[in-house]
């Protein structure tokens, strides 16, 4: 459902933004426009640190699998050698 990296990232900053907005509000006792703009400002630390996270990992990644770096190498046969 979330393969696109945007489509995560703005999922992420839209549930980090409403659950902050609302420990702001309701813990802090903060005014809403101030719970409002103190919990984008968490949501976007929230969803930078994420970003940066897997973008480090994107080379790591193939179609959602750890990438094995022997897997995609074969050893070719050598066919100049003889068994016997």
């Amino acid at each position: 459902m979330f393969k696109h990296r945007r489509v995560r990232a703005i999922a992420v900053l839209a549930i980090s933004w409403v659950t902050l907005t609302g420990i702001e509000r309701v813990s802090e006792g903060a005014s809403w426009r101030t719970a409002l703009l103190s919990g984008l400002v968490w949501g976007v630390v929230i969803v930078s640190a994420w970003w940066f996270a897997e973008w480090t990992q994107m080379g790591r990644r193939t179609r959602g699998n750890l990438a094995d770096p022997t897997a995609a190498r074969q050893d070719p046969i050598d066919t100049t050698r003889s068994t016997k």
